[in-house]
């Protein structure tokens, strides 16, 4: 979505007028934390 109004303007027109969908909810990531997806394996595992 490119944005809040964006994001309002599909629910109302796609969730709100499915009768299959009862609720719904969303996570909204506010700022960037994570930059890499590398996972350190360096340390052993006990």
């Amino acid at each position: 979505m490119l944005d809040t109004k964006a994001y309002e303007a599909f629910v109302e027109r796609v969730l709100h007028t499915d009768l299959n969908i009862r609720k719904f909810h969303i996570l909204v990531a506010m700022r960037q934390v994570k930059f890499d997806r590398a996972i350190g394996l360096d340390s052993e595992v006990r």
